[in-house]
């Protein structure tokens, strides 16, 4: 570790990974969007596509400052740190930024599970349905939406959610 110098995660909106790649990459920040490539067949045409690994991550490497905080936090798309203290970003080990980079350059398939398995209890964080409690359906990767199931008077309402507004209960 060179002067503290460090990984940090940071949680995007969905579908900001490359915006704020490119602005982070612009203030001249060492970042890491790690992605993988995608068959995409529509009804016309086959495409490869280049998808982020962790679908609403990027990963910084810099010493952390206060004036870094508030320069990272003003990039588009920013949700949050990575960390159980929203002040604080937690450093992520280098050897674990280096295993993902050891698994993408293994030119082998790869593809993100979002860790969620249908049932999961979710709660919304953001949003006016901020605070209710839901159950995990299905990913939609298309849309890099989340659908949810949420119990209101003895009915089942389905909701698409992005992956910064909930977290696993």
């Amino acid at each position: 570790m060179k002067n503290n110098v460090q990984w940090y995660g940071i949680r995007l909106k969905s579908n900001f990974e490359f915006k704020a790649l490119e602005i982070l990459q612009q203030k001249e920040y060492e970042v890491f969007l790690p992605t993988y490539k995608k068959k995409s067949i529509r009804r016309d045409r086959k495409k490869i596509l280049t998808r982020p690994l962790f679908s609403g991550y990027i990963f910084v490497h810099c010493k952390m400052s206060h004036e870094k905080k508030i320069d990272i936090f003003k990039t588009s798309g920013f949700y949050s740190f990575l960390g159980t203290d929203p002040q604080k970003p937690a450093p992520i080990p280098d050897a674990e930024i280096n295993k993902i980079k050891t698994l993408i350059g293994s030119g082998l398939p790869l593809h993100c599970n979002n860790g969620l398995v249908a049932g999961d209890a979710l709660k919304v964080l953001e949003g006016p349905l901020a605070g209710i409690v839901g159950k995990y359906i299905a990913e939609d990767e298309k849309k890099g939406k989340f659908h949810v199931n949420i119990e209101f008077m003895n009915r089942s309402i389905e909701v698409e959610l992005e992956q910064y507004m909930f977290e696993k209960v």
